[in-house]
């Protein structure tokens, strides 16, 4: 969409029915691969979404870090933040879920 700023990250869902992508107006867009259409846009970061990942069992589950040391766990399927993290203040660079477990890593600076 013409909206867009600029795309930071993308990923896509382990089941492959969703990419996930992050840009520097703050929020995140969920897209159908079917469609090819945006079927959510997740608002809440107060800075850029750096990073994002989904859990390879749980592919509605989606988990995001920004600039400003912030997790988000979001639940796709409802279109909403589930669980806020603040880190502290260095942006988050990177983050993962565990492959079996609802832990996620991140690493941050």
């Amino acid at each position: 969409p013409p909206d867009i700023r600029c795309t930071i990250a993308v990923a896509a869902s382990p089941d492959g029915a969703h990419f996930a992508t992050s840009h520097g107006d703050h929020h995140i867009r969920i897209f159908s691969t079917v469609t090819r259409e945006i079927i959510a846009v997740l608002e809440g970061h107060p800075r850029t979404p750096w990073t994002l990942s989904f859990h390879r069992k749980l592919p509605h589950l989606l988990v995001s870090g920004c600039l400003n040391g912030e997790l988000r766990l979001w639940d796709i399927r409802k279109r909403m933040c589930i669980k806020r993290v603040q880190l502290g203040t260095d942006r988050v660079t990177s983050v993962c879920f565990h492959p079996e477990q609802s832990q996620v890593a991140a690493a941050c600076g």
